[in-house]
């Protein structure tokens, strides 16, 4: 796939970065059919104070990707902080545009498993 990272509103629009975007934003926009990418952390900042504010917005947001220096399987050397999906997961339902009857679990297994 290929997206320009335009404005949206512009003609090109389909993809959006949302780095500082607030939930509210990336709702919306979501909700008006945009694909959107957003950082759970940056650098290392939150990562050496073990703050997760940024992820849980991340992560309880439309945002449809969603990107970290700290996965699961490379936490950070000074905190142990990382970000993951829920339970596991690899993949999930969109917490805002999900269709009703969306199951997490019939989307991919856990990483536990």
């Amino acid at each position: 796939m290929i997206f320009t990272n335009a404005t949206p509103g512009a003609p090109d629009a389909a993809f959006t970065e949302e780095n500082g975007g607030t939930k509210e934003e990336m709702d919306a926009l979501a909700k008006q059919g945009y694909l959107i990418r957003t950082r759970t952390d940056d650098s290392t900042e939150e990562a050496r104070s073990n703050d997760r504010t940024r992820a849980e917005l991340a992560l309880s947001s439309a945002a449809q990707m969603l990107s970290t220096d700290y996965p699961s399987s490379e936490p950070s050397k000074w905190t142990g902080f990382f970000v993951g999906l829920p339970h596991g997961l690899i993949a999930r339902c969109n917490p805002v545009i999900a269709p009703s009857g969306c199951v997490d679990a019939l989307i991919e297994p856990s990483l536990s498993k």
